[in-house]
């Protein structure tokens, strides 16, 4: 991965912090944390099927920053102020506000006291990375392969040329 590619992933994660509604109850499967009255596993549900929805785009589109967007929610499930799908109210409201300025504050913290989680959560998103690649390579490789086969592709003309030989 190129320095400018890496910028891109960075840029995309940031965005998906400071989009307008990002920090709304509505938008926190976007987080790795669940949205009020959400249970754990319908909050992880959420989640996944974000960074499904971002991976599919990434490999309909090859928008890099569509990607790093679903890798926000990778990185940020491990960490400690959203691990266990913690329920997040937004930031509307003296409470809320609070209590956002200390989730800020415990995610400050993951890089100094726990570096087994940020590892985690490296090794999270390169194996998402990975995997998704694979699957885009590989729809490349059979579009490249159906165009050959239906005469569309450069092969395609050989495969012409051939035919009109033979009749």
């Amino acid at each position: 991965m190129t320095k400018e590619e890496i910028k891109t992933l960075q840029k995309a994660s940031d965005y998906t912090d400071t989009k307008p509604g990002s920090q709304l109850p509505s938008s926190s499967n976007e987080h790795g944390m669940a949205i009020p009255g959400q249970s754990k596993s319908e909050a992880e549900q959420g989640t996944n099927e974000f960074i499904e929805s971002k991976n599919n785009a990434y490999i309909e589109s090859g928008d890099l920053k569509t990607f790093g967007e679903g890798g926000h929610a990778i990185m940020d499930k491990t960490s400690p102020s959203h691990e266990n799908y913690q329920v997040w109210n937004g930031t509307n409201g003296l409470k809320n506000k609070v209590n956002g300025i200390l989730h800020f504050v415990k995610e400050l913290n993951l890089f100094r006291l726990n570096d087994d989680k940020v590892k985690q959560a490296a090794q999270d998103y390169k194996s998402n990375y990975d995997k998704v690649q694979t699957t885009r390579n590989q729809r490349a490789d059979q579009q490249a392969n159906d165009r050959v086969n239906n005469g569309s592709g450069m092969g395609g003309m050989e495969q012409y040329k051939e035919d009109k030989i033979i009749e």
